[in-house]
């Protein structure tokens, strides 16, 4: 079990405007501690390696998402489809996502930007930091299939979300 913590709802504040560093890993670090006090443990979902020293420092595992370019694109492309169509307000703030903003994969604003700009180096570059975090568990998951056959074979008494949806996703999970 455990709380799960959306680490995009922490960073992302109304108008998409990102959470300052030390309040993120304030606020973060509050989660967490009310998670380990409340509910034995927690589970994160996202890609803020900026974090890992606080994330990875604390957890027990790491499920690593690691899909091919064409799978995460896909995915994110159907997401980002579906949250623009829905206009689903994300985390609690005004946030919406804007087909326009993401087509313009030349512009930082666009996830499709973000993912061609960090794809190929956060595949050299989790390896790399996992080594620095020896007493961690890394479930390295490379395709769907693999993420059902794991799902599969949890025992009832151990419970993961995966969320499958961001490139290199990472699950970060710390039971007590």
């Amino acid at each position: 079990g455990g709380k799960f913590i959306e680490l995009d709802a922490i960073n992302w504040l109304d108008g998409w405007q990102e959470r300052p560093r030390d309040e993120f890993r304030k606020e973060l670090k509050q989660q967490m501690k009310e998670a380990d006090e409340n509910e034995g443990g927690w589970v994160t979902a996202g890609n803020y390696l900026r974090h890992a020293d606080m994330l990875w420092g604390q957890a027990d595992t790491v499920v690593w998402l690691d899909f091919s370019l064409s799978v995460v694109f896909i995915r994110l492309l159907m997401r980002t489809i579906h949250r623009c169509w829905s206009q689903e307000y994300l985390w609690g703030t005004n946030n919406q996502e804007s087909i326009w903003k993401h087509l313009k994969v030349w512009s930082t604003d666009s996830l499709f930007h973000w993912l061609f700009k960090t794809f190929w180096s956060r595949r050299v570059q989790i390896p790399k930091l996992f080594e620095q975090y020896p007493h961690l568990k890394v479930i390295h998951l490379t395709t769907p299939s693999q993420v059902d056959q794991w799902l599969n074979s949890l025992t009832t008494t151990t419970t993961a979300t995966t969320t499958t949806t961001s490139h290199n996703n990472t699950q970060h999970i710390h039971q007590q």
